[in-house]
């Protein structure tokens, strides 16, 4: 992805962001007021845009695992957001199971959920890995 630092394609992406948002909310109104909250083309249409929106979730979270399984640290970070919104959308995910919620609603929790786990693994592996180094670094290999 190449994001050009100008006033210019900054004001592109914000209007093309706002036009995209406004399609999508001024599709759902017509659909719901069409067709109803039941009707085939709108839970399709749902459908895909929870597909759409667990594709963006992953979009979102990849170069954050990325950057910090290279860096191997979490660096600035959260762990305690991280801490807190794992739960929290697992058990969203979990009641939406529970209460048999189409799989397009569920999907974008489960997405999140797992990708903020990875994150929790590596925080946890790297400050593991970063004292166990440390350990062997001042201790010595033989006793004299």
């Amino acid at each position: 992805f190449v994001i050009f630092d100008t006033k210019k394609s900054r004001w592109y992406e914000f209007t093309g962001f706002f036009i995209g948002m406004l399609i999508t909310i001024g599709i759902s109104i017509l659909s719901i007021s069409l067709f109803g909250y039941t009707s085939q083309f709108t839970i399709i249409y749902s459908s895909g845009l929870g597909a759409i929106s667990a594709i963006f979730m992953a979009i979102t979270w990849t170069p954050q695992i990325i950057h910090t399984y290279r860096l191997k640290s979490v660096g600035s970070l959260s762990i305690w957001m991280l801490l807190i919104q794992a739960p929290g959308t697992l058990i969203v995910a979990i009641t939406l199971i529970l209460d048999k919620e189409n799989w397009a609603v569920i999907l974008p929790f489960c997405v999140c959920g797992f990708f903020n786990i990875l994150l929790i693994v590596e925080y946890f592996y790297f400050m593991w890995k970063s004292k166990s180094r440390f350990i062997s670094e001042e201790s010595p290999l033989i006793n004299p």
